[in-house]
């Protein structure tokens, strides 16, 4: 009896247990991209909303230069047309978990990036409460949003990288864009630079 006579009725076994092992390699990878793919489609509708805001604030502040409590007033109503992603933060997180069990680092960087806008929105809270600070508050957030857009572009290009080259492509591509206003927003747009030409430009007393 030769070797291979001796070996055959494990090589079932072995056979098995290899392709399970494949097959379960394969379902974990698809869950891990499909995590990582959600969590990239949800931190890219944070940065639009973000970008829409920051847009809608350079167009006022071009045409008329607006005291403190206007500019915490045209957040507030930036904050009312631009529509909240149903569930973004629950599914978010959902999709960070999945990524934390290969990839703990990466998941560690995503964390928070949910909660950007209610972050914000607790600064006009804070500005409603205190009119003194208005104008400190009104000038952290400015300060602050260029930091937070280039952080989620970073995090959403780290996610396009771990996902495929194919998004990483599209990603670089998109985030070298010049942003524009978004074009559900237009028309809003139109009306407010009609009212503003037949505005007289505010005048600091």
């Amino acid at each position: 009896m030769n070797v291979l006579e001796l070996l055959r009725p494990y090589l079932g076994i072995v056979i098995g247990w290899v392709l399970g092992l494949a097959g379960q390699s394969l379902a974990t990878g698809r869950q891990r991209n499909g995590a990582v793919g959600r969590a990239l489609a949800d931190l890219l509708d944070i940065r639009h909303q973000l970008l829409g805001m920051q847009i809608l604030e350079d167009f006022i502040r071009q045409r008329i230069q607006a005291p403190p409590d206007a500019v915490l007033q045209l957040r507030r109503y930036a904050d009312s047309i631009f529509p909240s992603v149903s569930g973004l933060s629950v599914r978010y997180n959902s999709a960070v978990d999945v990524i934390a069990e290969t990839n703990p680092v990466l998941a560690y960087e995503l964390r928070s990036k949910d909660m950007i806008q209610s972050y914000l929105q607790k600064l006009r809270d804070y500005a409603d409460a205190d009119v003194t600070a208005v104008q400190v508050l009104v000038d952290i957030e400015t300060d602050l949003r260029p930091a937070l857009l280039d952080a989620l572009a970073d995090s959403a290009l780290a996610l396009a990288k771990a996902h495929s080259l194919r998004t990483r492509f599209m990603i670089s591509r998109l985030l070298r864009e010049k942003p524009e206003f978004p074009e559900a927003a237009r028309p809003m747009l139109a009306a407010l630079e009609t009212a503003l030409d037949t505005t007289p430009p505010h005048r600091p007393a």
